[in-house]
């Protein structure tokens, strides 16, 4: 069992994630719960069926979950690169570069399971046609990131990305700052996430880490939630730190608990990223800042396999 979980972790490493591998491994491991799963089989899909019958969808770039038997089952977490720092780059100037639909192929190539973009009401940085081109060309899976408003969810059913991530907008700040008001906005989201699960698209809510919140994102029928690291990134000293790990421990399980898949994200970065990829039944860790930042002077491949490398 240790040489097979070696081997998957391998296989994920080195972007060799294909459906002849995982026919000779289906046995060893199990995906995240089907009903999640309602988005049709991509490219990447591969579809198998285990010695007791289940059916069983494992999706590049999903969460991989190993079977231990008499243990623990365990998750690992995998890296969703967020783009829209190349766009604020090439929107500085006006013109068509850096194009982050490159950037995108890039990070797939050195490792990344999934490609963010934050499509903005202000269009500040990604734009109309970066979403259109990278549901074309991704080849893990799209996380389309943007406010519950009703242009956003005419522009997502028309894109039909693999996953929405709702998330709190506001024009005066430089990035999102907090997760959603869940409790205070129920009706307008589950609205909102009532029409894009009926085109199949799979849901996140950016969450605070409050128990509370996560009830709420589950009783209005969303798939996944991202929680907010930004509490826990911007601590001023290890003792606060952990106290902030804790609290996304604690969430972590409340959420797995309530069925939801677990995602995180927000100012998570070289040097704090390992523990809260440790966590028990996280997902994808969803990073773009840092990254690109790290891009810029060491080149976007070489960026994202360190990144890889810390959260496995």
């Amino acid at each position: 069992m240790k040489k097979t979980a070696q081997n998957i972790r391998s296989i994920i490493k080195n972007s060799k994630f294909n459906s002849a591998f995982i026919k000779l491994l289906y046995q060893d491991i199990i995906e995240v719960p089907i009903k999640y799963w309602t988005a049709p089989p991509s490219d990447s899909a591969t579809t198998v069926r285990s010695s007791d019958g289940t059916v069983q969808h494992l999706i590049e770039g999903s969460i991989v979950k190993k079977r231990n038997k008499g243990r623990k089952e365990t998750f690992m977490a995998t890296l969703g690169v967020n783009i829209d720092h190349i766009a604020t780059l090439r929107q500085a100037r006006g013109g068509r570069e850096p194009d982050p639909i490159h950037a995108a192929v890039l990070a797939e190539l050195a490792g990344a399971r999934g490609i963010t973009a934050h499509l903005r009401e202000d269009r500040r940085h990604i734009q109309d046609r970066d979403v259109y081109i990278l549901k074309q060309t991704v080849s893990t899976h799209l996380n389309l990131e943007m406010a519950s408003t009703a242009e956003m969810i005419k522009i997502a059913v028309d894109v039909l990305p693999f996953m929405v991530t709702l998330v709190p907008e506001k024009r005066e700040e430089r990035t999102t700052e907090e997760g959603l008001a869940v409790r205070e906005r129920e009706r307008e989201l589950a609205k909102t996430i009532a029409t894009l699960r009926e085109n199949h698209i799979l849901v996140s809510l950016f969450v605070n880490p409050d128990i509370a919140e996560i009830r709420a994102a589950a009783k209005i029928g969303a798939t996944h939630i991202e929680l907010y690291t930004g509490t826990y990134s911007k601590a001023a000293n290890a003792s606060t730190a952990n106290d902030e790990l804790e609290t996304l421990k604690v969430c972590a399980i409340a959420a797995h608990k309530l069925g939801l898949v677990i995602n995180a994200g927000h100012g998570l970065n070289y040097q704090n990223v390992s523990p809260v990829a440790h966590i028990d039944n996280m997902g994808e860790l969803n990073i773009g800042h840092s990254i690109i930042a790290r891009a810029s002077l060491a080149g976007m491949e070489s960026a994202v396999r360190e990144m890889v490398s810390l959260i496995g």
